[in-house]
């Protein structure tokens, strides 16, 4: 009972921290930073700020800080000092990947430095003490020691845990809701496995994202960022092997159910990125949730759509830590809903795998085209001595893009179009001097590839437009 009181303190003390950060940043911290421009991929069409990551991290480090003083000890409570080897490295680390996560916020890091950076940070955790030896396989019943594979399984596990939390930053509530639903999956193991101390780390977690949670649910006054995602998906990862080591000393595959919903999307989405022939970093609209829209779902019912299927995944990586007899079964039964999930969700790679691989060159070498046309799109355009020849090369680019109309603008007449109207289309707008680009995409083509296409779309209308008035000039 004693210890029930102070895990019910500790998630009111970190959300009542990061619940009063949060006023605060939106007020006198936010007006400092640039706000990040909405691209193609996001759900708002305005620009929201993305430091929620401030207040997640102020919430934690206040309830860390305050437990620290308390005589806990006194109470029949286990908690370790803040210098204990492991609680050290998880705050070092955590602070860590947050800075990391912030300068991604404000600089929007390239994928070449980023990634680096986490693998760096997930090697040198593992060295100071997180590290998986022993797997608990499912249906065999043993353990099995992975010997060097550990160091790689590690590192794979606490890169893909920070990603796929971020990759879920794609909606209202969406992100946090799922952390919150893991956490108290993870607490009831802790709690019932007589692990007081970790149950008191990832109650902290719980509180300082629902803090965080009441100002970016539907309609979202801040998104948690980068700095939000990459320090919650670290904690995950680390919380969730720490919590679920069994009594043999080895680890189960627990934390892979109880943070299915993630995985799932991420895994999927780097696959099916593959298969179109596009970068794994490259984002896009084709997510889980996204396709839960599609399906007719308003957000707030895929918020709560999508933690009910957490829920499920947590309740069998429950059963599976608890009854070591049924753990494969538990295994089975997740892998088998995660094809009913996506098969449900139309994705053609799952109803229609044949054809979907044989398109990949074709994507590949369409795309391939794409982008060095846009690499040198000045020499490309320069070529053309007329306004219509101009034109006919710009639009034979924009098709390759998925443009599916293109109308320009000179002092508000409009000069050429190509394309026909559908007012369901998402449309971008160009301007320079007294020259506009209007390009309208249909929704198979902007979910695909959009941070990279958006930014493409932007280069190329520019360059047609400076070829344009370097035209009239002459």
């Amino acid at each position: 009972m004693e210890s029930l009181k102070f895990l019910l303190f500790a998630g009111v003390l970190s959300a009542t921290f990061s619940w009063l950060s949060i006023p605060l940043i939106l007020r006198y911290v936010a007006p400092f930073f640039k706000v990040r421009l909405a691209g193609l991929r996001d759900l708002h069409e305005e620009n929201i700020p993305r430091l929620g990551g401030i207040g997640i991290l102020f919430g934690l480090v206040c309830a860390i800080i305050c437990f620290e003083w308390m005589p806990l000890a006194n109470r029949g409570i286990e908690w370790d000092s803040i210098l204990d080897t492991k609680i050290l490295v998880l705050c070092l680390g955590s602070i860590s990947v947050w800075v990391l996560g912030f300068l991604d916020d404000i600089v929007n890091l390239k994928a070449r430095w980023k990634l680096p950076a986490q693998l760096a940070l997930g090697f040198l955790t593992a060295y100071y003490g997180f590290r998986i030896q022993v797997i608990d396989l499912p249906f065999l019943g043993i353990n099995t020691d992975i010997g060097y594979l550990s160091w790689p399984v590690t590192v794979l596990w606490i890169v893909g845990v920070m990603n796929a939390v971020n990759l879920m930053d794609g909606m209202d509530g969406l992100a946090g809701g799922i952390v919150i639903t893991s956490s108290a999956v993870l607490i009831l193991i802790t709690f019932f496995n007589d692990e007081i101390a970790v149950a008191l780390l990832l109650m902290m977690v719980i509180g300082a994202t629902f803090g965080f949670w009441l100002f970016n649910r539907s309609p979202a006054v801040i998104f948690m960022g980068d700095s939000g995602s990459h320090l919650l998906g670290y904690l995950l990862a680390i919380l969730s092997l720490w919590a679920t080591e069994n009594s043999r000393n080895s680890q189960t595959l627990t934390p892979l159910l109880v943070l299915a919903v993630p995985l799932l999307d991420t895994m999927f989405s780097l696959f099916r990125r593959y298969l179109k022939g596009i970068p794994f970093y490259s984002a896009d609209r084709d997510h889980l949730h996204h396709r839960l829209l599609n399906k007719g779902f308003s957000p707030e019912q895929t918020v709560w759509f999508m933690i009910g299927i957490s829920v499920i995944y947590g309740s069998l990586g429950g059963i599976m830590f608890f009854d070591p007899k049924l753990q494969g079964f538990a295994f089975l039964g997740a892998v088998l809903m995660s094809y009913f999930i996506l098969y449900w969700m139309e994705y053609d790679v799952v109803r229609k795998p044949f054809s979907s691989v044989l398109k990949q060159s074709d994507h590949k070498k369409k795309r391939n085209l794409m982008l060095a046309l846009a690499k040198g799109i000045d020499d490309y355009l320069s070529k053309d001595p007329d306004i219509d020849s101009i034109l006919r090369s710009f639009c034979y680019w924009t098709d390759l893009a998925g443009v599916a109309r293109m109308e320009l603008y000179q002092k508000d007449s409009m000069i050429k179009v190509h394309g026909p109207i559908d007012h369901s289309h998402r449309r971008l707008f160009f301007r320079k001097n007294e020259w506009e680009v209007c390009l309208a995409l249909s929704e198979t083509d902007w979910t695909v590839d959009s941070d990279v296409k958006s930014e493409l779309l932007e280069h190329v209308s520019i360059a047609l437009i400076n070829r344009l008035e370097q035209l009239d000039s002459h």
